[in-house]
């Protein structure tokens, strides 16, 4: 059993003289007369006895300690794919909440870690009828869909779905994935005519809106012609607000014309890391494409002590009244998400 393990165990600092004393030692006492006096095998007890515990201590410290990790490792702090156990429960026509666990919990493992802060699902206004989100079965698979069939904020003048992530905890990188399927009215955008300038499906604050230092990142997705059948494209956009307005100016515009999949999933990563035009960043790749990579400002050019992303719309449908008033009678946009994963430290994606 012994020359099993050893094998294993040699690599580790100091264990090898261990091992090789270990096996001297068994050795020893499996292959020596057992004619001894007493007081020898008291002595012979406890050296064993000594022995096997230096053996656990450096197999404790094996399995519990760790190497320096892989800069290109992500530890998961926390997944979820929204399996029969994970519901979402109204709190008021403004929130709803997600909750149970299918592996870890929503509320206990998500929320106060020491890094992230509260999560809600975000409405703003409205009813069911107007919005929803919702864990229905597709295509034998648990899954989350956001539904958005009427505006439902200010009275018609936009309509919103939207996870909403607050009160992070100096959150100054993160990386996350989701399989995203762009459904329902989705394919009435690129045959009509008109542009769409808004939809978004991801937003990320540093700070939050309406305070001195307001800084957002969006991922959206855009018709950029009026024409019919244009296709859809991508757009990333970093913003400051004007405190006076309170209308948003752009620092940085980036947009990209790979296709845009409708009723088909693909998995949406991002990476954001706080910092300046030359430290700040922000990967998306949509399955193995990359869509953008931007390095640039992440927080308020102005903000000289930044204090990390404290809200993440990682899952979200918004757009203006004004597209949802052009939706035939009993459609609405969709978004389905499933294998929800967030971690807390950067992440290099090749």
């Amino acid at each position: 059993m012994l020359e099993d393990i050893t094998p294993e165990l040699h690599d580790s600092q100091g264990l090898g003289h261990t091992v090789g004393y270990a096996r001297r030692f068994l050795t020893f006492i499996t292959t020596t007369s057992f004619d001894r006096a007493p007081h020898e095998w008291e002595t012979m007890r406890a050296l064993f006895g000594l022995t096997v515990a230096l053996l656990l201590l450096f197999a404790g410290c094996i399995g519990g300690g760790q190497d320096s990790p892989d800069p290109g490792f992500t530890e998961h702090v926390f997944t979820s794919s929204f399996e029969p156990d994970v519901s979402i429960i109204d709190v008021n026509d403004k929130y709803a909440d997600i909750i149970g666990s299918d592996g870890l919990d929503w509320e206990s493992d998500l929320e106060d870690n020491g890094s992230f802060g509260n999560f809600r699902i975000f409405y703003e206004g409205g009813n069911a009828s107007q919005r929803s989100a919702s864990i229905i079965e597709h295509q034998g698979e648990h899954v989350l869909e956001f539904r958005l069939a009427e505006a439902n904020v200010n009275e018609g003048e936009k309509g919103r779905v939207s996870t909403s992530l607050t009160n992070n905890h100096n959150l100054t990188h993160f990386t996350y994935s989701v399989g995203v399927n762009l459904t329902g009215a989705f394919d009435l955008i690129s045959p009509a005519e008109g542009r769409l300038t808004w939809m978004t499906i991801a937003e990320f604050w540093n700070d939050k809106a309406q305070t001195e230092h307001a800084f957002r990142i969006t991922l959206s997705i855009n018709k950029q012609e009026a024409a019919a059948n244009t296709p859809l494209s991508w757009a990333l956009q970093g913003q400051t607000q004007n405190p006076s307005t309170l209308l948003w100016d752009d620092v940085w515009t980036e947009t990209s014309d790979e296709s845009v999949p409708i009723h088909n999933w693909f998995t949406l990563q991002v990476v954001m890391v706080e910092g300046d035009a030359e430290h700040g960043q922000v990967l998306v790749k949509k399955d193995e494409t990359i869509l953008f990579d931007v390095h640039n400002w992440t927080h308020h050019p102005e903000d000289a002590t930044p204090g990390g992303f404290d809200n993440l719309n990682l899952m979200k449908l918004y757009t203006a009244g004004e597209v949802l008033s052009m939706l035939p009678e009993g459609s609405a946009f969709v978004i389905l998400w499933d294998d929800f994963s967030l971690a807390t430290n950067e992440v290099s994606i090749p």
